[in-house]
């Protein structure tokens, strides 16, 4: 976002600033989480905090570091009496949060901390989706479309039978092919905000629903045309026919046995598939 006198963009996160929109738009990519940094810039708004933590910038060991600084937090938080600064324990409190957050998924993989910031997402999105304008809502939709390519695609190993019998690569593999992703994010997005499924309830089931936007099969760069949706320019996903439907006329390949599959090889789940219905141009 541009800061408050409209001559730089600067990251809500971590405060990082720059004038130039590509700069700016590549530390946004990054897929490293910017959230100590912005740790960092709350603690700056605390002068009492200010003396006690440069001893911190000293420490190599992040989970020292958030460990000692947590503490020195909740003793400060302890000190002040009920009535002060009520500013000054909400910055404390997002702090803790912040530091909290960045232990729990420094050591999990990418595609789950994406999956977090998907939820995140989709949750300040749930009662405010339907008063959205159409603008507002690709713009949002865009966000999940984001999470989803700031991973590395999860390839299934399927590809089309016209992939399949072009010449291999010199190693073995299979001619270069596009990668759709089959359970496109933008669609998801609609039909998650929607219909709410239950496990939008519960991380530790949303977060392989949001693994099956990864998967990809491997089609012609005509085949990936054919099986696009899109929008009807009032913020919804149009189709004329469903997952399944997009997908009958290609013959799919198991890279791994050679073997012709029967029909469409992924899963559509329930949820997905049901959404898809309710989008379907009469």
């Amino acid at each position: 976002m541009m800061n408050e006198n409209g001559q730089k963009y600067v990251c809500e996160k971590c405060g990082y600033t720059t004038s130039h929109a590509g700069h700016f738009k590549r530390h946004n990519n990054n897929n490293k989480p910017c959230v100590n940094n912005h740790i960092k810039e709350q603690l700056n708004k605390i002068d009492m905090l200010e003396s006690k933590i440069a001893i911190l910038e000293k420490v190599d060991n992040l989970e020292l570091k958030n460990l000692e600084l947590k503490n020195r937090i909740k003793y400060l938080e302890s000190q002040l009496k009920p009535t002060e600064n009520k500013e000054i324990r909400e910055v404390l409190k997002k702090i803790v949060d912040d530091i909290e957050f960045t232990q729990e998924y420094d050591n999990k993989e990418n595609w789950e901390y994406q999956a977090k910031r998907a939820l995140d997402l989709l949750n300040d999105n749930q009662y405010k989706w339907k008063m959205l304008t159409p603008k507002q809502k690709i713009s949002e939709s865009h966000n999940l479309y984001d999470r989803v390519f700031r991973n590395t695609s999860i390839k299934t190993g399927y590809v089309s039978k016209e992939i399949w019998e072009l010449p291999k690569r010199p190693r073995g593999g299979v001619a270069k092919n596009t990668e759709d992703h089959v359970f496109n994010a933008r669609t998801a997005m609609r039909i998650l905000m929607d219909d709410w499924p239950p496990f939008m309830y519960n991380y530790d089931e949303f977060k392989w629903e949001f693994k099956r936007l990864l998967q990809t099969v491997g089609l012609t760069e005509k085949q990936n045309q054919d099986v696009k949706v899109k929008g009807n320019g009032q913020g919804e996903i149009k189709m004329d026919k469903t997952t399944a439907d997009r997908y009958s006329n290609i013959t799919f390949v198991d890279i791994n046995t050679g073997d012709i599959c029967d029909g469409f090889p992924l899963e559509i789940p329930d949820w997905y598939h049901q959404g898809e219905l309710k989008r379907l141009c009469n």
